[in-house]
């Protein structure tokens, strides 16, 4: 204890003799390493604050794909129910009350010939039943789900989903599409013989029907894939006539002359049904499309379709050859003034597709 006082009072004799503690000196370099921290810590912090804004631009952008895609089935729900309000049949008139018969004037010299006319009975043909508000809901579910596997690249899996997805709902709208894809996946496969049966019913329906174009383009390559050259020429011809100065029909002509088939004149081919008198007719034909995107692959072709279906935005593909090389381009047809194609362009490169441009057909 005494030796602890000892040191004690020496070092208040030195600092008595000095008049100050002893003083710490800091180098130039520990200098500029603490100025270093501070700015390694104020580039952490801008770089966190800018992942923050980008997660909150990947939030705004997942909640605009969102309420494109309710704006979507909102359209089509109005357009269901244009279509019931269309189908169901006007109202009756009420039967007048029978009129009182009239004393028959009797001659003398005829005798009375009473006809009896056949009985007409008027047949009116009942809409298909239409589907609850439940059972569309599963069916859009189902072809949700296979959407995305076909957007997975599961190609065989997908086949599945849209062929189980048609014989459960028959009646959704989204059958012609799922068709469509079923056709797609299984040439894509190289089932060409199933693909062809997929597609063929497309050759009977209506020339507005979803899908129609393109599905009749692939049926034609199925059946050149089988080595039935004859039909694959009448289905080539069929797309030629039906959709006569659109990009399909110009690829069926290249296609019939790569094939040596001559091009048949429109009243040798069968013409398909009417649309329903509930359909409205389109335009005459589109004036502008825009082009999306080119892939060299089927496989891509399936995969990017799928995309912009997530995106809301239905694609049509068509097969074009660019200085010897054959791709497949992705577009969106049906505008009727280079202002509404170029609006959409700009949505496209929005979404991704800075190489977007428009043409004029």
């Amino acid at each position: 204890m005494k030796r602890l006082l000892t040191v004690i009072a020496v070092w208040i004799a030195l600092l008595g003799t000095t008049g100050c503690a002893p003083k710490l000196k800091v180098s130039d370099e520990e200098l500029l390493h603490a100025r270093l921290d501070g700015i390694e810590a104020q580039q952490r912090m801008l770089i966190e604050h800018q992942q923050d804004q980008m997660e909150a631009m990947d939030d705004l952008r997942k909640q605009m794909l969102a309420m494109q895609k309710q704006l979507g089935e909102i359209e089509g729900q109005q357009q269901d129910m244009q279509n019931k309000l269309a189908a169901r049949p006007a109202p009756k008139a009420e039967k007048a009350a029978p009129r009182a018969a009239r004393p028959e004037r009797q001659r003398a010299s005829k005798p009375k010939v009473v006809v009896s006319r056949p009985t007409v009975v008027k047949t009116v043909s009942k809409p298909a039943p239409k589907m609850s508000k439940a059972q569309q809901a599963k069916a859009d579910a189902a072809f949700e789900h296979a959407y995305q596997t076909l957007k997975g690249g599961d190609f065989k899996a997908a086949s599945k989903a849209f062929a189980g997805f048609m014989a459960t709902y028959p009646q959704s709208r989204h059958v012609p599409e799922a068709r469509y894809w079923l056709g797609e996946t299984l040439f894509t496969q190289g089932d060409f013989a199933r693909a062809a049966d997929a597609l063929r019913p497309f050759t009977s329906m209506p020339v507005h029907t979803p899908k129609r174009s393109p599905s009749l383009l692939r049926l034609a390559a199925s059946l050149k894939q089988l080595g039935k050259s004859a039909e694959a020429a009448r289905e080539y011809n069929r797309v030629r006539l039906d959709y006569a100065g659109s990009m399909e029909a110009e690829t069926a002509r290249k296609e019939l002359k790569a094939m040596g088939a001559p091009e048949e004149k429109p009243a040798a081919m069968p013409q398909p049904a009417e649309p329903p008198a509930t359909a409205q007719a389109g335009p005459e034909g589109p004036t502008w499309s825009v082009n999306i995107v080119s892939v060299g692959s089927r496989a891509e072709a399936l995969q990017e379709l799928a995309k912009l279906k997530s995106l809301g935005i239905d694609a049509d593909q068509v097969e074009v050859e660019v200085n010897g090389k054959r791709w497949i381009r992705l577009r969106t047809t049906g505008y009727s003034s280079h202002d509404a194609a170029e609006s959409e362009r700009r949505h496209m490169v929005e979404l991704g597709y800075a190489d977007a441009w428009i043409k004029s057909e």
